[in-house]
Formats: structure tokens, C-alpha cells, sequence
């Protein structure tokens, strides 16, 4: 049997007239069928956009079905360098057999099954979860009636559904990893997800619902928790482990106090990053280990999620306890006095790059010169990177414990 998601086959130039493909990007694409010869004919027609892919191939240890693949296709070993396996999905909801055999590509998931249920009792036995569930549920209905009577919306709605195409929901446009999963956002704005998250398993790709009637158009992913932007910036939604605030919502127990959902295996809408609520529509959003970034259109930077090192770039409130962990459950702005066009997450820290300088600020944990300054403390308030003032900076970067800027 063919497979539906891998194939060593390369793709060629159809003429001399198509753009110039990098040599390692034409090493990556691959064709099976001919659909994936009008995916590449399409693609070209736009050199400035990045080429789309029907395949994605996964490497690694399949730990907690992080890969989601369950046949192992190439097994290389050396005296120098670990065993490298890749895993194939047999039919993954975007390949074309799944696709003909659900008539409907939209509808094509991949269910999780009574039986794989987190062994956690704690997550999947607690009482009171159901009844939260359902709270949330109410919440995204009243919040997606609220979304779609909202002036905004109309307008990205109309646009949207002039350029939908069924056919989109069968390319990749992106992919994203947590700690023991993966996601992928179809050109569609469809999100299939697998692996495990926070105790919840999807043995394969598994689509996630977002409950707002608008596609999703960029993921971000941290440790245990996801993001996604909607299309025109209107929205942002989060699920997944929300213990120090990183999905930006709580429950609001007083008038100055919110308590964080801890999990939530839907998409829930932000309500703090709606335009009405920050006065601009969000371009980019972006997650490290335990928090959340997004950045506006009039150049503001939000944060939210785990501010023990500052890397929400606020500074600390006394509290009556002193083990309680400096969170930020609801976005707040980050105090900067410049337009920013660039955000970036690491583990404990952030980037941003300034719009008219070309300048990158950086805040957060500096115990390992990950923040760019000479003087390694932590934690650091936003301050720009003296170093590299005389640099045009066009893109960064955040890792783990370090910094990238080109």
C-alpha cells in the first residue's frame, strides 16, 4: 500500500521559467499524486510566499506519541551520531485517501477514543472539571456571539468566504511543537494536533475545533500549552496546561483577583486581546516555556503566563505568600516607550525589535547572558541590548537559554 504521507520521489522544475528553489528546500518537496503537482504549480505563482506541502515527516523518539506516527521508515545509525528514526502517519486527515473516504475534508478527524483517557484521576476523575467545562462552553458561546456581532468580524467574515477553497484543508502551512506534542495548521486554518498535552493523548492527528467561525492563521506553542491567531488578527485562542496563567484567562473570584484555569483541552477565546479590550488588532503572537506573548498593529506588546523571572517584563507584587509564583493570568503591556514589529519567547525570557530603530530590547531571566547584557542577573527589566546598537537587527530569535538576532 502507497503511503498517503511520505515519499523519497523529488520534485522537479516543470520549466526554466519558475523561480529558483534554494537547494535544501528542493531537497524537502516531494510528489505522489497530482494533486501535490498542482500544489507546487499554485505555489509558484508567488515568489515572495513560502511553498506548501501536503507531507511532513517527523524525527526522533515517539515518546508520548509526540510524533503521532506509528511506522518507523528509515533507521540510520553510526558510530558518531544517534539512531534517527522517521514515522509516518498511514493516513492522516489531510492525505488524499482519508480525504475521499470522509467525502468531506473538513470533517476528516481522527477522534480520541474512549479508551485513551489521561491516567491522571486527578485531571480526568475530578468533579469538578465537568461542571467547568461547561461553565467554559457557555463562556465561548456568549464570546462568539459577541465576536460575530462585532463590526470587524463582518468584514473578515465576507473576505474569508470569498477565498475559501475545501482543497486548502490538504497542505501544511505550519508546524509547531510542544513538549510531547505537535501541531499543525492547515492553509485552510484548520488545526490537527498529537501527541500528549498535559495528560490528554491523541495517538494521531487529531483535529482541534477552535470555536470561533473564522480560520486560524498562526500557531505558537510553549511547554505544555498552544496559541493560535485568527485570521485578520481579531482573535486569539489558547488551550492546553494553564497553571501559571500562560493561557491568559482566569476566573475571576473578586474584583482585583483572578484564578487560572489550570487545563483546557478546547481553544478558548482571550477576551483581554480582543480590539475593543486593547484598541488594535494582534500581528504576532509568540509562547515560551511558561508564558504568552502577542504584539498589535500600533506596535504594543502583551504578556501573560509565569513572571517569575520577568519575562512578562512587569516587575513583582507583594504578596502575603511567599511561595505563591509571580503570574500574570490576564495579558498585560509591557512596559516599552518605542513601537515594536517583532516579538520572540524563550524559556524565561523575551525579545522584541523596534519598528523604527531596528533596535532588540530584552527582559527576563539573564543567568545565562541569554538577555545580551554584560551584567548576568535575574530578573531584568526591558532594556535594550547596548551591544548591538550600532546593528540594523531584521529578525530574532529565542531558545531555551540563549539568543539569536540576524
Amino acid at each position: 500500500m502507497e503511503p498517503g504521507f511520505l515519499n523519497k520521489k523529488r520534485v522537479k522544475a516543470a520549466d526554466s521559467e519558475q523561480p529558483s528553489v534554494p537547494e535544501s528546500a528542493a531537497k524537502s518537496e516531494t510528489s505522489t499524486d497530482s494533486r501535490s503537482e498542482n500544489a507546487d504549480t499554485s505555489a509558484d505563482a508567488s515568489a515572495d510566499s513560502p511553498r506548501l506541502t501536503s507531507k511532513a515527516i517527523a524525527f526522533g523518539r515517539n515518546y508520548f506519541h509526540c510524533v503521532g506516527g506509528t511506522t518507523p521508515t528509515l533507521r540510520k545509525e553510526t558510530k558518531f551520531s544517534p539512531t534517527t528514526v522517521q514515522y509516518e502517519w498511514d493516513n492522516p486527515p489531510w492525505s488524499k485517501a482519508a480525504r475521499e473516504a470522509a467525502g468531506d475534508p473538513k470533517e476528516t478527524t481522527t477522534a480520541v477514543s474512549s479508551s485513551v483517557r489521561p491516567r491522571h484521576k486527578l485531571i480526568s476523575l475530578r468533579s469538578g472539571r465537568q461542571q467547568q467545562q461547561q461553565e467554559q462552553q457557555q463562556q465561548q458561546q456568549q464570546q462568539q456571539h459577541k465576536l460575530k456581532n462585532s463590526p470587524s468580524f463582518r468584514g473578515k467574515q465576507q473576505s474569508s468566504s470569498s477565498s475559501s477553497d475545501d482543497d486548502d484543508d490538504a497542505f501544511i502551512e505550519q508546524a509547531v511543537a510542544t513538549a510531547q506534542s505537535t501541531i499543525f495548521l492547515t492553509k485552510a486554518g484548520t488545526v490537527y494536533q498529537t501527541g500528549t498535552l498535559h495528560g490528554r493523548v491523541y495517538k494521531h492527528p487529531t483535529h482541534i475545533t477552535i470555536p470561533l467561525p473564522i480560520p486560524c492563521v498562526e500557531l505558537a506553542a510553549g511547554r505544555h500549552f498552544c496559541l493560535g491567531r485568527m485570521q485578520g488578527g481579531i482573535a486569539v485562542c489558547s488551550w492546553g496546561a494553564g497553571h501559571f496563567g500562560q493561557l491568559g484567562i482566569g476566573a475571576t473570584s473578586s474584583e482585583d483577583h483572578h484564578q487560572p484555569i489550570t487545563f483546557s483541552a478546547r481553544p478558548i477565546l482571550m477576551e483581554r486581546l480582543l480590539p475593543g479590550s486593547i484598541g488594535s488588532v494582534v500581528v504576532q503572537i509568540a509562547a515560551g516555556d511558561w508564558h504568552g506573548m502577542a504584539l498589535t498593529e500600533s506596535g504594543m506588546v502583551w504578556a501573560w503566563g509565569s513572571n517569575r523571572s520577568q519575562q512578562c517584563g512587569r516587575k513583582h507584587k507583594s504578596s502575603s505568600s511567599a511561595d505563591e509564583t509571580p503570574t500574570l493570568v490576564v495579558p498585560a503591556p509591557v512596559p516599552l516607550d518605542v513601537d515594536i514589529e517583532q516579538i520572540a519567547a524563550g524559556r524565561s525570557h523575551s525579545l522584541a525589535l523596534t519598528k523604527a530603530t531596528k533596535q532588540v530590547y530584552s527582559w527576563g531571566s539573564s543567568i545565562h547572558g541569554q538577555c545580551g547584557n554584560a551584567v548576568r542577573r535575574s530578573p531584568q527589566a526591558p532594556r535594550i541590548i547596548e551591544g548591538m546598537r550600532d546593528l540594523n537587527i531584521a529578525k530574532i530569535a529565542a531558545g531555551g537559554n540563549h539568543s539569536l538576532a540576524l
